[in-house]
């Protein structure tokens, strides 16, 4: 009890809610590559950091490269879908397990692996990034 009263003082004086975090997990599991970039039949140009509001900025994880230049990665949106969907119990009547819901009556464990794949970033042959203009 005391570590679940201290958690709550310290989240309190950070100003960390439920609706915070629900918040930014719905930016992420929102967000829409076309706010990153734009892409056509002669490549793809990543918007310019000044370019992008400060919600579609913190859906970036990290950066990695591409070449000589530098890539956001985004963050994973089927882990932010999950994490909303668990909060919400959307996915498992009452009395079940989330985990066990989803492999036994939605996917296979080989599915969700595939699905974690899927949401990686991938990379196109020819595709050229450029930064900004």
């Amino acid at each position: 009890m005391a570590i679940a009263a201290k958690a709550r003082a310290l989240a309190a004086k950070v100003e960390l809610s439920e609706e915070w975090v629900l918040r930014r997990l719905m930016r992420i599991a929102d967000a829409d590559p076309a706010d990153f970039m734009s892409w056509g039949p002669g490549g793809a140009r990543l918007k310019a950091s000044d370019d992008l509001t400060e919600e579609r900025r913190q859906c970036i994880d990290s950066f990695y490269a591409v070449g000589t230049h530098l890539a956001p990665r985004l963050h994973g949106k089927l882990k932010a879908l999950r994490a909303l969907g668990e909060h919400l119990r959307l996915f498992a009547p009452e009395g079940t397990t989330t985990q066990n819901f989803l492999v036994m009556h939605s996917h296979s464990k080989e599915e969700l692996a595939e699905l974690e794949e899927v949401s990686k970033p991938t990379t196109i042959a020819g595709l050229k990034l450029h930064l900004g203009d």
